[in-house]
């Protein structure tokens, strides 16, 4: 009798089955079936991530005496998950990530896994790199006009 793999496990498997390194992303475009696999090992990693994220979150949630031991137990969760992180209030990019995340572990759309609308990505609302920091306190804007000059006109 073999061990039933954990959920961890569970969850590599099902996106390494649909990772594609190295395979062209234009061409499965052309071909439209660019949305069954993953191109990027980065990308691979951010799912395998927040699919993480999302199943021991569902494991919290299950209600006493239910065991969550496989994707399909964990699909419930899926909307209700998406929606505490909507309402922490993480930024709109990490909630579309996680979205995707789910989107391709369950090989589904959003709309199938009835998850919440994910709020509008806005420029402004990106913070990284946007003020001042400690690190610039020894740079001169004076010294420096003509480079900042340069890239803020490039």
């Amino acid at each position: 009798m073999s061990k039933r793999p954990s959920l961890v496990r569970q969850i590599q498997t099902t996106l390494w089955a649909k990772c594609a390194f190295g395979q062209s992303k234009h061409q499965a475009k052309a071909n439209k079936t660019a949305k069954d696999h993953i191109y990027s090992y980065n990308t691979y990693r951010a799912y395998m991530q927040h699919c993480n994220y999302f199943a021991s979150w569902a494991r919290q949630q299950a209600p006493e005496g239910r065991k969550i031991r496989t994707l399909e137990d964990c699909r419930p969760y899926a909307g209700a998950w998406l929606q505490s992180r909507i309402d922490a209030g993480l930024s709109p990019y990490t909630i579309k990530l996680e979205a995707a995340a789910l989107c391709k572990l369950y090989g589904c759309t959003a709309a199938d896994l009835q998850l919440p609308d994910t709020p509008a990505r806005r420029r402004a609302g990106i913070t990284r790199s946007r003020g001042t920091a400690v690190r610039d306190t020894d740079f001169s804007e004076e010294q420096n006009k003509e480079i900042i000059s340069f890239c803020q006109h490039t």
